[in-house]
């Protein structure tokens, strides 16, 4: 049985993907999905965000992502071991990028439903 709080972020990451989701096409490795796991229309929100991250030397620095979020179970299990990840949304592409020493994509909320994908815009 799910906790009250897995439940509330199930049902926010419904309401973001009703009314803020975009049809998405993400690709990684050498696969393109438009699609969900269960066979729905995938689709994302995106939120922009700067932020201030230590790099690979130790010098603080400013990073602007687009921070694409997905319902996890939207998309495969296998992709998180990619690091060559790309959002496509109509005739925008979003690369995948850790953000200093953390990684290119994190949990939303604690109970894991909802992923962000931290991302700079290439075209």
């Amino acid at each position: 049985m799910p906790t009250v709080m897995e439940s509330a972020a199930s049902w926010l990451g419904g309401q973001l993907k009703t009314l803020a989701g975009k049809p998405v096409f993400v690709d990684y490795g050498e696969v393109r999905i438009s699609t969900t796991v269960s066979g729905g229309e995938l689709k994302g929100w995106c939120a922009r965000h700067q932020y201030d991250v230590m790099d690979s030397e130790g010098f603080a620095t400013s990073l602007m992502s687009y921070d694409w979020q997905f319902i996890m179970t939207d998309l495969p299990e296998d992709i998180w071991k990619f690091a060559n990840v790309t959002v496509i949304s109509g005739t925008e592409k979003f690369e995948a990028m850790p953000l200093g020493t953390r990684p290119w994509h994190e949990r939303l909320d604690t109970s894991g439903k909802l992923i962000t994908i931290h991302t700079k815009q290439v075209s």
